[in-house]
């Protein structure tokens, strides 16, 4: 019998004063636009399709229960409630803005949507999900290692976990993160990041040597893994392009609320600034010939692995 997909209540979960602190500090930050993202997030959609492709539809296809960790506005949910039929999906996210937009936006029996922080989820689920999907979320996520015991901690042995996120990378070797360090040295913008430990913090990519830690002490394996980069020559785009600078700012709207500073800025000024980085940026790397704008790709990873179906045993 699937398992039914319960509202989770935030106020009726007691946390220890330390756990409550975190949650209620990172609730309420990070004010996502569900609306302005939902428009502009169809590279996020194509980044979610590409790891999607890395599980077989037959194991799609043989799921119970799924979550989908920093769920967004349940773009891919709904895509992957198509290959799963049989299966209840559940959306976890931080933002109440995202949540709502997806609540709007979902048109499926099969999902629900709940407002949660993905490091410290309730104990509904334990041991309950066939497959825990996430995309473009970890990046955003301060603390990887409490979100991969929460994995850990979902899966029923056995299940399944698609995973894709920017890696550490060296800012300075990608022009539009060069633009931003530009921008961010200028007498205008200068005092807008004194107090914050980076002028990204904020953005916490994987970092791969502490990845397989997590991974081995949750009990999971890989499967399969690829690293993607401009370098890699393999399926995923090095590149993404935008018609024009207006679409490039809007594309930045949906997510360079993640910087801490960028965040704390007025809308007014968060505005001008986006203008200058796009500004910057053109100025650096020209359009094409048909005025398109190109953007290089951060190095990111997708990853495929299982549970282990008990300690020391392999997977199927």
């Amino acid at each position: 019998m699937k398992k039914s997909i319960k509202l989770f209540l935030m106020g009726t979960i007691v946390f220890s004063p330390t756990v409550w602190a975190r949650k209620t500090r990172t609730l309420l930050s990070k004010p996502w636009d569900g609306n302005q993202y939902h428009s502009n997030s169809d590279r996020q959609s194509v980044a979610g399709q590409l790891l999607l492709d890395m599980m077989s539809p037959e194991d799609f296809r043989e799921c119970d229960l799924i979550a989908d960790f920093g769920c967004g506005t349940g773009k891919t949910l709904h895509v992957i409630a198509e290959k799963s039929p049989k299966a209840s999906l559940i959306g976890f996210d931080l933002s109440q803005s995202m949540i709502e937009k997806a609540k709007a936006e979902n048109k499926s029996k099969q999902i629900s949507f709940e407002q949660a922080d993905i490091q410290d989820l309730p104990n509904e689920y334990s041991a309950s999900c066939d497959l825990i999907f996430s995309s473009a979320t970890m990046h955003w996520v301060p603390d990887h290692e409490a979100v991969f015991y929460q994995v850990g901690r979902y899966l029923k042995p056995g299940g399944k976990v698609l995973m894709s996120a920017n890696i550490k990378f060296d800012p300075n070797s990608y022009p539009l993160f060069k633009a931003f360090a530009t921008i961010n040295k200028q007498e205008k913008w200068v005092n807008h990041f004194k107090g914050f430990s980076d002028q990204f913090e904020g953005f916490n990519g994987i970092d791969l040597e502490k990845l397989e830690q997590y991974l081995a002490g949750n009990d999971l394996i890989i499967i399969k893994k690829a690293i993607f980069n401009e370098e890699a020559g393999n399926d995923a785009p090095a590149t993404i392009s935008f018609k024009d600078k207006q679409a490039l700012i809007e594309w930045l709207k949906g997510w360079i609320i993640g910087f801490s500073a960028v965040e704390a800025m007025s809308q007014e000024d968060r505005n001008a600034y986006l203008i200058a980085i796009v500004d910057e940026y053109v100025d650096n790397l020209p359009p094409s010939s048909d005025g398109r704008i190109y953007h290089m790709m951060a190095p990111s990873i997708r990853l495929y692995a299982q549970k282990l179906l008990s300690k020391g045993a392999a997977h199927e």
